[in-house]
């Protein structure tokens, strides 16, 4: 399970995921969810990528315009990554 899950945002198509969590050190995780959608899995456990724009610092919100993830942080501001 996921301790302080905070948000999990599909992509339009529904295929990825990016999952936050609200915990210093935690980086924003994106999961390919079509091996459980294909029936393959029962469960997805690990994710594809991960992103933080300094691990140090608590990512807070985010928002997908795929193929952008349009992130805030307390610390780092507005980043933008695809």
């Amino acid at each position: 399970g996921v301790r302080y899950g905070h948000t999990f945002t599909p992509t339009p198509d529904g295929r990825y995921v990016v999952a936050e969590t609200e915990y210093q050190y935690a980086p924003l995780r994106i999961f390919d969810l079509k091996p459980g959608l294909d029936g393959e899995v029962a469960t997805i456990r690990q994710p594809i990528a991960a992103w933080t724009a300094d691990w140090r610092n608590l990512v807070h919100n985010h928002e997908v315009r795929w193929p952008y993830v349009f992130v805030s942080g307390y610390v780092d501001g507005l980043q933008v990554f695809n």
